[in-house]
């Protein structure tokens, strides 16, 4: 088995999102640039990721590619180990520090969504460049009480 080398911290943060549905503004380093929005949960996620998907003709069999590599993943390691925490997930995301930032509105005024591995993140802190937290980017009011 390969060790992983995620910060175990942003391990907890991650977990803490998906289990008790805590959102918190975060930034992060990756080798590809910063990227910063509100932490939340992998399932709401991926909720919100085929909410938004394009039902279009010729989607579907793409659609249902995707929905079973995450129903595989639910069921990764097994029905005896803890489920993994391999990846992050946030909504609201934007890009920094190659150019303009990149917010990639989404229609209808819907919060960007971003994914990556959690093991690629180098750096990370709670809250955003862009100024002081905004009620859909709270950064630990609940968490801290």
């Amino acid at each position: 088995m390969t060790r992983s080398t995620a910060d175990p911290a942003l391990v907890a943060l991650v977990r803490t999102a998906q289990e008790q549905d805590f959102p918190a503004a975060v930034t992060l380093v990756t080798a590809g640039g910063t990227v910063s929005g509100a932490l939340i949960g992998r399932d709401e996620w991926v909720g919100k990721f085929f909410e938004r998907s394009d039902a279009g003709e010729g989607s579907e069999p793409i659609l249902d590619a995707l929905r079973e590599a995450f129903a595989a993943e639910d069921t990764a390691g097994g029905p005896d180990e803890p489920i993994q925490y391999a990846f992050i997930h946030l909504e609201g995301a934007r890009v920094h520090g190659h150019g303009p930032d990149l917010e990639n509105p989404e229609p209808d005024g819907l919060r960007a969504l971003w994914r990556g591995r959690v093991d690629q993140v180098v750096g990370w802190s709670i809250g955003s460049p862009s100024g002081p937290p905004t009620e859909q980017e709270p950064v630990f009011d609940s968490f801290l009480d």
